[in-house]
């Protein structure tokens, strides 16, 4: 037995779904302006923050432990886990969450 489905009318693949996707793709996209603007650099996400980090005091090669260094020296922080300190730093921006944050100072 076949079926069609309308994928633009079906729940997962809704409005709502493609607009929460063009969200964390503009957020993604604008947190990295963000890190291009600190390193001065124009290469991928990963690299442009983590020249970003070094930058800013981030003494660590290891991305995860950089990004560590660097929010923990942004908040005032001494949190070890990278997660919360992702929440404290865009609480402190204006935002509920990392994800929703978008550009930052």
């Amino acid at each position: 037995m076949m079926f069609k489905v309308n994928f633009y009318k079906s729940r997962f693949f809704g409005v709502r779904f493609f607009a929460n996707i063009a969200a964390a793709l503009s957020g993604i996209l604008n947190k990295h302006i963000s890190f291009q603007n600190i390193s001065g650099t124009s290469r991928s996400y990963n690299e442009d923050s983590l020249t970003a980090f070094q930058l800013q005091g981030a003494t660590s090669n290891n991305y995860n432990e950089a990004m560590i260094q660097w929010l923990q020296s942004r908040t005032g922080s001494n949190e070890p886990n990278i997660n919360n300190l992702k929440v404290i730093f865009a609480k402190q921006q204006g935002f509920s969450t990392w994800d929703n944050m978008n550009r930052f100072n």
